[in-house]
């Protein structure tokens, strides 16, 4: 549980930025701006999805693994493919808990 809190802390600073740019656009927006709406809820998505991840998988050093994919393009394509389809599944569930 430690490390977990420790994680929120260290990140805070990637989260804190997303979310406040996430809140000026969203809280004075009454959803008569689309896009504008649409654009808020995709920063604040992005900023928990990071969360998220940082949560669920504290051990997973991504610079790591970007400095070792480079050794090889089969192994750049399939860090990259697992990494966009791991945040894609983050991003659709947590678009599927706000409806």
């Amino acid at each position: 549980m430690k490390s977990i809190i420790n994680n929120l802390k260290k990140e805070s600073l990637r989260f804190l930025p997303l979310f406040l740019i996430a809140a000026c656009i969203l809280v004075p927006d009454t959803g008569s701006f689309v896009v504008l709406y649409a654009l808020g809820m995709t920063i604040l998505i992005s900023a928990v999805s990071h969360i998220v991840r940082r949560v669920l998988f504290p051990y997973v050093d991504m610079e790591v693994f970007a400095k070792k994919a480079l050794e090889t393009p089969l192994s750049a394509a399939i860090v990259f493919a697992s990494t966009a389809s791991l945040l894609g599944v983050i991003i659709l569930a947590t678009c599927l808990l706000l409806k």
